[in-house]
């Protein structure tokens, strides 16, 4: 059986307590954060993280690591 594991991004936007789209509990739920293997924060706007370019860094070696995976 394949334990599937995974990275969890989620956004802040100025040190507040969310990006004013979606609420930081929604994102980043207790029983979630428990089963991720790492957690990523990323302070953006919920749109700006889609041309942030440390987060499409980071997305880009976290999805290339998968695509290198033998198990893939």
């Amino acid at each position: 059986m394949l334990a599937v594991g995974y990275k969890m991004f989620f956004i802040t936007w100025r040190a507040e307590s969310d990006d004013t789209v979606v609420p930081l509990w929604s994102q980043i739920p207790w029983q979630n954060q428990l089963h991720a293997r790492r957690i990523y924060g990323v302070n953006d706007s919920h749109t700006g993280t889609l041309s942030n370019p440390q987060f499409l860094q980071r997305l880009k070696v976290l999805l290339d690591e998968v695509a290198e995976s033998p198990e893939s």
